[in-house]
Formats: structure tokens, C-alpha cells, sequence
């Protein structure tokens, strides 16, 4: 197994960068599961984002939100 250390100056790079590299690999190839539902249906509307303080008001106000 190599070390960090030989590793860096093989590359000649700073054993802090090899770090934050691979941990931006593995990050980006094991990104975090959705939550429970999340993209499991379309509202066919394309601007519930830009809406969402309003619809989670609607929701609140009508008390069908819990």
C-alpha cells in the first residue's frame, strides 16, 4: 500500500489537494439518496419551485398539511 506522503511526491502534488480530491470522486460517485417519495411524481407544471412559499401556504391555511 502506498502512503499519502509517496503518493504526493510522486505526483508532486500537496498531500491537501490528493485529499480534496478524492473526496470531491467520492462524493460526486456516491451522491445521497432522495428522500422517501422525492421524484416519484409529476405535477405536469414546471414552476412549483418558483411557487413554493405560496403553496405551502395554501397548504397551511387549508390545514390539509401536517
Amino acid at each position: 500500500m502506498v502512503s499519502l506522503r509517496d503518493l504526493a511526491q510522486r505526483k508532486r502534488k500537496p498531500q491537501a489537494q490528493l485529499i480534496r480530491e478524492a473526496i470531491r470522486k467520492y462524493a460526486t460517485s456516491n451522491p445521497p439518496p432522495l428522500p422517501a417519495g422525492m421524484g416519484m411524481f409529476d405535477s405536469g407544471r414546471t414552476n412549483t419551485s418558483s411557487r413554493r412559499k405560496e403553496l405551502i401556504g395554501k397548504a397551511i391555511g387549508s390545514r390539509k398539511w401536517r
